[in-house]
């Protein structure tokens, strides 16, 4: 069992993170740092709020953190892993939400089930344990009776428990939650502010939570992290 008491590792650690693009500024490319020089630590069993305007740099962080693109300077490290020498250990660490529920999201002809089982075997989650985790999680998300409907046929709120039950599949310790409330309307956005909570409180997990809405932070964080124009600016 988790013990939230215990906090005597950090889950996610940040040094000098720097990641840069280019963009067309007067018809000339020009680079510009989209995750600048970020320091940041997220302890074990932590619900960590990073907050910021689009564009800050949330995305490019927890994608960079994701093992999705690599950094240009500086480390991190995920559940004691570096993302870029141990990506493979990383990646079997962490689940992923994105605040996206649209058809790239989840296979819509496909029922809750069918869907849970597709991700487990592409998550190398046995047969046999993904059962007994696909019917903890459905009763865990309250969708047992829902679980051979049709995604195409599900709300938005059932569709991002749906996401939610994906992520945590493989059992990961650190999950990565990228804006999960986006696009939802404000009953939606409720019942995922109290599943993320529940996930932190009655799981143990530790999550990196992004958005732009301060109410959602607010209501849901230990600490909150302030992010613009790729920078971390006040972290309390």
């Amino acid at each position: 069992a988790h013990d939230r008491g215990r906090r005597d590792m950090n889950a996610i650690e940040v040094q000098s993170l720097t990641k840069r693009f280019e963009r067309k500024e007067d018809g000339k490319k020009r680079p510009f740092a989209a995750v600048d020089s970020v320091d940041l630590a997220v302890e074990e069993g932590e619900l960590f709020g990073l907050l910021g305007p689009n564009g800050a740099g949330k995305t490019t962080l927890i994608k960079i953190l994701c093992t999705l693109i690599l950094p240009d300077e500086g480390r991190a490290s995920v559940g004691g892993f570096d993302v870029v020498k141990e990506a493979d250990k990383v990646r079997a660490s962490i689940g992923w939400l994105h605040g996206e529920t649209g058809g790239r999201a989840l296979y819509w002809r496909l029922s809750a089930r069918d869907n849970l089982r597709f991700y487990a075997s592409l998550q190398n989650v046995p047969p046999d344990v993904a059962e007994k985790r696909i019917d903890a999680l459905l009763d865990f998300f309250d969708m047992t009776e829902e679980a051979s409907t049709l995604v195409k046929d599900f709300s938005t709120g059932m569709k991002v428990k749906v996401m939610l039950a994906r992520t945590l599949l493989p059992n990961p310790p650190i999950l990565m939650m990228d804006e999960p409330t986006v696009g939802l309307d404000a009953a939606t956005a409720v019942e995922t502010r109290k599943l993320l909570k529940a996930l932190s409180t009655d799981l143990g997990r530790t999550i990196l939570f992004t958005s732009h809405n301060m109410f959602d932070v607010e209501r849901l964080c230990e600490r909150i992290a302030i992010m613009n124009a790729g920078k971390i600016v006040a972290i309390d």
